[in-house]
């Protein structure tokens, strides 16, 4: 059984456009529903900003089946979301056709240049933003705490979000490039903390909380969202 919350007006490409917004205790994941009207359905405890920029992703495709009542497949950017949070930050997404096949940033919009498929090129192009930003935090971190670690990547991680080796080597999942700055910063301190304790003891959680006090609500934060992350369907 749902409960419905509000609603919320989609009007950037076209009239004003009305989303029933409902919470579900029995939906796992963020779901939108055509029928007479368009229906957003979130489980409990979803961050509605991520549920509303899932939406507003997807809002061109929304308009098409909404008012046609059918969906152009053939679209090149079928799939592509006008707008996507990268490291916090809202981003736009704009797809130029050139034989140019590059990707790169511009204020606060992405632009991929190509004409033909792109879905590697984004995917490595934010696993490189990731990264830049890992290294940056991990270099001031390590500067100022004493950690010390081996070398640094970005995976393709199914189950977990970061992971400390034996040699001091520290892998962080793909997917935090959508997560909020605090909790990728959370899921950092996680892994640097486990070069000095490579357990969850007591004494590594005392450790984390020393560096990032509210890592709890980033736990839950994860928890809940965690599956959102790069949703969308051209990362699928």
């Amino acid at each position: 059984m749902s409960k419905i919350l509000g609603y919320y007006t989609l009007n950037s490409h076209g009239k004003p456009l009305d989303v029933v917004v409902s919470v579900s205790r029995r939906t796992k994941n963020i779901n939108i529903k055509i029928k007479e009207k368009v229906h957003l359905i979130v489980p409990e405890y979803t961050d509605m900003n991520i549920a509303y920029g899932f939406l507003m992703s997807k809002e061109i495709l929304i308009r098409k089946k909404f008012f046609t009542g059918v969906i152009d497949h053939c679209d090149a950017s079928d799939g592509l979301p006008e707008f996507i949070e990268i490291l916090g930050r809202k981003m736009k997404i704009k797809l130029k056709h050139s034989h140019k096949n590059e990707i790169h940033i511009s204020a606060d919009t992405i632009i991929i240049e190509s004409d033909k498929s792109y879905k590697k090129e984004l995917k490595n192009f934010l696993k490189q933003l990731l990264f830049n930003e890992i290294k940056a935090v991990i270099q001031n971190i390590a500067l100022e705490k004493g950690f010390v670690h081996s070398e640094i990547f970005v995976k393709e991680l199914r189950s977990i979000w970061g992971s400390c080796s034996s040699t001091g080597n520290l892998s962080f999942n793909w997917r935090l490039v959508f997560a909020p700055i605090e909790v990728l910063n959370y899921v950092i301190i996680h892994e640097l903390c486990h070069l000095k304790e490579m357990n969850h003891s007591r004494k590594f959680w005392v450790m984390v909380a020393k560096h990032c006090p509210k890592y709890k609500e980033h736990i839950k934060w994860l928890k809940l969202n965690g599956k959102m992350l790069g949703s969308h369907r051209i990362f699928q």
